[in-house]
């Protein structure tokens, strides 16, 4: 009741930042009532004796009103927001009126929409009379008791359903990225084991949800990429046996090229498994290309040795000319890759220990997020903690006002008491003064009169004394 009323000038008036919501509270606690009282709707205004705040209100929310209906005061409420009293003649029965119900809940008209919107600002229910020297201390107040509100849950049902699902969500997609994150890391663990990727395992990559679609886009471009040109440079091997430098080149560089553009840590370590995974496959069929060389060396030294001893001496001497060429370039070729193949697990070794230690960053990341977490709800449970006790400090603290307003209402008809029977006292007292005062003023008067009969019968005396004297 503090918080919707308070007292100005002798009277209870309804404060000027109440809100929809707790009026709806306010409608709410009285219907819970089994008797309504006249005593606790009678809200009287400052300006005049039978002024209420309902003529107040009634001009400060003419806007709002979209229906007055008169109810007695046994009848049940109809509609929502609470009654104010309207003074009616002593020969006629006390009615109450009250606002027209705004259902929240209900699909809204024209009219309760411009009401509802009107509702939620505060001046829709202050008076003009109030502002000058009410609004000066609420506006001050305002912004603490709006916190205040939202901290001890003065909100509707669609927020706090809104809140609830919003947490549902976050908790679900919490949950789907840490499955999503085992799956990975299962994956991971699992292409580090066996060190090769074929095309399924590159292409169930390229759709890990981890990635932006983007990223799954230039991902699988560049892998088609890379298939075309290891497709290119297997029948150039075929065919002239050349060529493999510059596709080989050309494939490390996309490769660095995908490597280098990524910043996140995630992409990066998927770009180098994809990265390794090609490698490897590489690396496969050069080792391939490389034994199908060596047995077309074999075949041909074989065939060179058959027909030198079929033909003539100056063929025969010819022919092993043109063998060992062909032998010389061949063997040339073969150390170009197996120099080739060792710069490329060397690469490998390096792009596993990034790897590696971009894992142990990413892990000492997640252990950082868990105790910022876990910090975040020591906070809030500190919050609502320190929340509850100020409820409760407040409760007590009211309680004990209200203990300290009946003692001083009790010490003041005490006071009462005893002002009455001083001002008895200081009565009787002045009238036993008078009376004491006329009582000596009456002995003093008789005390005169005997001094005064006392002095003449001496004198009386001594003048007879004296003729007595004079006879003799």
């Amino acid at each position: 009741m503090e918080r919707l009323f308070s007292t100005w000038n002798g009277f209870r008036v309804l404060n000027a930042d109440v809100s929809a919501f707790e009026l709806h509270i306010l409608d709410s606690a009285i219907d819970a009532l089994g008797e309504r009282k006249i005593g606790l709707m009678k809200f009287k205004h400052g300006r005049g004796e039978h002024r209420t705040v309902f003529d107040d209100a009634k001009r400060a929310v003419k806007d709002l009103i979209v229906d007055l209906e008169t109810h007695d005061i046994t009848e049940g409420p109809k509609d929502l927001l609470s009654f104010l009293v309207k003074p009616t003649p002593e020969t006629q029965p006390q009615k109450f009126f009250k606002f027209k119900c705004i259902d929240y809940s209900a699909p809204l008209d024209q009219p309760n929409r411009d009401a509802s919107e009107k509702l939620k600002h505060s001046n829709s229910f202050q008076s003009e009379a109030f502002q000058p020297k009410v609004m000066a201390a609420l506006k001050k107040k305002k912004k603490a008791r709006k916190e205040f509100d939202e901290n001890i849950g003065l909100v509707t049902e669609d927020q706090i359903d809104e809140h609830r699902k919003a947490e549902e969500a976050r908790k679900a997609e919490e949950a789907r990225k840490a499955e999503e994150a085992r799956k990975a890391k299962e994956a991971m663990d699992a292409r580090n084991a066996v060190n090769l990727l074929d095309e399924d395992e590159v292409a169930e990559l390229c759709h890990q949800p981890l990635l932006d679609p983007n990223d799954c886009r230039q991902l699988r471009e560049k892998n088609r990429q890379l298939e075309n040109e290891n497709k290119a440079l297997k029948d150039e091997l075929d065919a002239v046996m050349g060529g493999r430098g510059h596709s080989l080149d050309s494939t490390t560089e996309d490769s660095t090229v995908v490597l280098d553009d990524s910043t996140d840590l995630e992409r990066a370590i998927d770009d180098y498994e994809r990265l390794e995974t090609s490698t490897d496959n590489d690396i496969s069929q050069y080792k391939s290309q490389v034994a199908t060389i060596q047995e077309q060396l074999r075949q041909a030294k074989e065939a060179a040795r058959v027909r030198g001893a079929n033909e003539s001496f100056d063929q025969s001497l010819q022919a092993p000319t043109e063998i060992e060429q062909e032998n010389a370039r061949l063997t040339q070729e073969v150390e170009e890759l197996r120099n080739f193949l060792k710069e490329k697990d060397g690469d490998i070794r390096q792009l596993q220990n990034l790897f590696s230690q971009n894992k142990l960053d990413l892990e000492n990341a997640k252990d950082e997020l868990s105790a910022a977490k876990d910090r975040g709800d020591d906070l809030f449970k500190d919050l609502a903690e320190a929340q509850e006790n100020l409820l409760k400090e407040q409760v007590s603290t009211a309680q004990r006002v209200r203990e300290l307003d009946t003692e001083i209402a009790s010490l003041n008809d005490e006071i009462h008491v005893h002002i009455d029977r001083l001002c008895k006292a200081q009565t009787a007292f002045a009238k036993a003064r008078k009376d004491l005062a006329a009582k000596n003023a009456k002995r003093v008067r008789e005390a005169t009169v005997k001094l005064e009969k006392e002095k003449l019968r001496r004198v009386r005396d001594r003048d007879a004394q004296i003729y007595c004297n004079l006879q003799r």
